[in-house]
């Protein structure tokens, strides 16, 4: 028993010099958010570095400061919290700083980009053709109807449009207050006006129907983070994208309402100068917008929204999609 005791006694003592050895310091390792990402002059910027993550240290310990527009010049002292808001006064593409200092005197950085743009600006359109007004907003250079195009006179389902200078639509429902949210339903005859117009198609004049180019700057925004902020209804840049789906007349039923599709009126030539493809957009706010493009002569096995029992060749007017107009700023 006695020389067990003295072991003891040893080993003990041995132990609790070896546990009371610390680990050497290291920096923080800092990470931070901006919301939003791309902004105009009249917001203010939330940046959090609350994912900063030190090692030794509780992230309440630690302090921050800030360079907003990464000219090298602090516009924060050390503040004792992760989160910090800053309006921006001058547009332009800025590399944020943030620097976290720990218990120990040890600092780290991190930087990411912000887009800071003019102010969006909001407006109103009335169509000369019905009286229609329509919410507009500029968006880079590009004033944008807010709304889908409403202009024709509503048909019945499982009519097809006739090929005239009447311009025809679907609607989800006659009552105007879902016309006024959903807008029109037209197949790419009546859009292009039976392939007479594929710029203005039947956007009133001065306007044209958007592109598959004006639709892809508009999904940058999308991938700066969260689409439906941007581009959703009532978000930050004022376009309101509405998800309404498409109609077929093929089923005489609206389908897919979780996602918006549009029409855009590029398309290519073959060397007989025949258009060979057209195209449309389907959007929603977590996959951004998406575009397809569809051949005159295609297999539409791939396509979600022309199921094979409809037939083995698409029909693009049996389908009736939304219409939003642009027009260049003056």
């Amino acid at each position: 028993m006695t020389k067990m005791k003295s072991v003891l006694f040893i080993i003990i003592p041995i132990s609790f010099l070896i546990s009371c050895e610390k680990e050497p310091n290291t920096p923080p390792e800092v990470a931070f958010t901006i919301f939003p990402s791309i902004v105009d002059t009249s917001t203010f910027v939330r940046f959090d570095g609350s994912t900063t993550v030190d090692h030794e240290s509780h992230i309440w310990f630690l302090k921050f400061r800030w360079d907003y527009d990464g000219d090298g010049t602090w516009d924060t002292e050390y503040i004792q919290n992760p989160v910090s808001l800053w309006q921006y006064h001058q547009t332009g593409t800025y590399s944020a700083v943030a620097e976290a200092l720990d218990e120990g005197g040890l600092t780290a950085t991190d930087t990411s980009e912000i887009v800071v743009m003019a102010n969006h600006v909001q407006s109103s359109f009335t169509d000369p053709r019905d009286g229609n007004m329509y919410r507009i907003v500029l968006v880079d250079e590009l004033w944008w109807f807010a709304e889908n195009l409403r202009f024709g006179i509503a048909i019945n389902p499982g009519t097809l449009p006739r090929k005239d200078a009447i311009t025809e639509k679907y609607v989800v429902d006659s009552t105007q207050d879902k016309i006024d949210i959903y807008g029109g339903y037209y197949t790419w005859g009546e859009l292009t006006e039976y392939d007479q117009n594929y710029d203005q198609g039947i956007c009133p004049p001065g306007w044209r129907v958007t592109t598959a180019k004006d639709l892809r700057k508009l999904n940058r925004f999308s991938s700066w983070g969260d689409g439906k902020y941007y581009l959703g209804i009532d978000g930050y840049l004022g376009t309101d994208l509405i998800f309404g789906g498409y109609y077929a007349l093929i089923d005489k039923k609206f389908h897919r309402p979780e996602i918006g599709y549009l029409w855009v009126t590029d398309h290519v030539q073959n060397m007989d100068g025949i258009d060979q493809s057209i195209g449309g957009y389907g959007y929603n706010y977590k996959i951004g917008i998406q575009h397809e493009e569809w051949s005159l002569d295609e297999n539409p096995s791939l396509r979600t929204f022309w199921p094979l029992e409809w037939g083995n060749k698409m029909d693009f007017n049996k389908l009736a999609f939304n219409v939003r107009c642009v027009k260049n700023r003056d």
